[in-house]
């Protein structure tokens, strides 16, 4: 069965009920590492500071107005309705959301900001196997250049459906179009051209996958349990990293 949305609510009664030769393309628990409001507030260095609203909404309240330079997007369980607001103009009320922090000096190449989506696949939780694609990444580029930049604009910092291919962005084309090399090793051979090492990029990345996925291992094994096998299951995953 492979289903988009989650099936263990919908169809709950078949699921305590899978046969041995039968799959599902999500684990049980899985939400603990795709809600963004839950990942949001993880304490990792690499995930902006955020504010679960309106849970700590006093908390967000007192470190905003002592911090006023800060730039913040709200957020909800999908990536849609980004865009980045002032304090003061913040609902700070609805249920589900979250305030994070807006990084507002994002790398960029050839002007534009984008993300990375590192194609995942978690096979099993116990004992936990998770397998990460290393010979290809998609990378999405914003529709506009960052720069000059205007926060009401929002191809200049959303990465959304109508994103940029890496073909289109010429110090990448001319290595994945001219050369023929993967969207991985175009992006590879740019940042050695800029001085930058790859592997430091790649293992930040894949640190940063597999301490998500620790940090929520014994959760989902707890859910698993209430389940006839754990052979049932497996989990593919898109995990953007470099994302607004």
């Amino acid at each position: 069965m492979w289903s988009y949305d989650y099936p263990f609510e919908h169809w709950h009664e078949d699921m305590v009920k899978l046969k041995p030769n039968q799959r599902v393309n999500h684990f049980p628990g899985s939400g603990y590492i795709t809600n963004k409001v839950n990942l949001a507030q993880s304490k990792f260095t690499f995930i902006p500071r955020s504010f679960e609203l309106p849970l700590k909404r006093s908390e967000f309240i007192n470190f905003a107005t002592q911090n006023k330079n800060i730039q913040w997007v709200q957020k909800g369980s999908k990536h849609r309705g980004i865009q980045i607001k002032k304090y003061e103009d913040i609902d700070l009320n609805t249920n589900g959301t979250f305030v994070q922090e807006y990084v507002s000096n994002p790398f960029h190449i050839d002007g534009r900001k984008f993300d990375i989506e590192i194609y995942t696949v978690i096979t099993a939780i116990d004992p936990l196997r998770v397998f990460c694609i290393d010979g290809e990444a998609l990378f999405r580029f914003c529709p506009q250049e960052y720069y000059p930049f205007n926060a009401s604009i929002l191809d200049k910092y959303v990465v959304a459906d109508e994103y940029l291919p890496l073909w289109k962005i010429p110090s990448l084309k001319k290595f994945y179009s001219n050369q023929g090399l993967t969207f991985k090793n175009a992006f590879n051979s740019y940042l050695l051209q800029h001085g930058k090492n790859p592997e430091i990029v790649r293992n930040k990345m894949y640190n940063a996958i597999q301490k998500v996925i620790l940090m929520k291992e014994q959760d989902i094994i707890q859910l698993v349990k209430h389940y006839p096998s754990k052979r049932n299951f497996f989990k593919m995953m898109i995990l953007c990293l470099m994302k607004t």
